[in-house]
């Protein structure tokens, strides 16, 4: 997969380019646009050190290597997880097509 997808071509478009909803997915259309605000939303929100304990807690409890469950609020750190994987996928996408383009 990845010697195909390093033969792709992608057209950067000369205008403002329009949001389309089924692509927003988890961003809003500002984070869209910039998705480095994404990850700047969640630090503010949580530390390094509280997202890391919330890697290491879905970690062993995915597992099964638990006591008892955790304790801690895991749906705040995993929806900005989601988000930030969306983020970064739109990053290495818009990576690609400028490299692409200056070839």
């Amino acid at each position: 997969m990845q010697s195909k997808a390093k033969k792709r071509k992608f057209r950067i478009p000369a205008g403002p380019v329009p949001v389309p909803g089924f692509m927003l997915g988890s961003l809003s259309e500002e984070e869209y646009r910039n998705p480095c605000l994404v990850f700047r939303k969640t630090f503010s929100e949580l530390t390094l050190r509280e997202f890391d304990g919330f890697l290491s807690d879905i970690t062993c409890f995915s597992l099964g290597t638990f006591q008892k469950g955790p304790e801690e609020d895991l749906v705040t750190p995993f929806l900005h997880l989601n988000r930030m994987l969306d983020a970064t996928q739109l990053i290495v996408e818009r990576a690609a097509m400028v490299s692409d383009n200056e070839k």
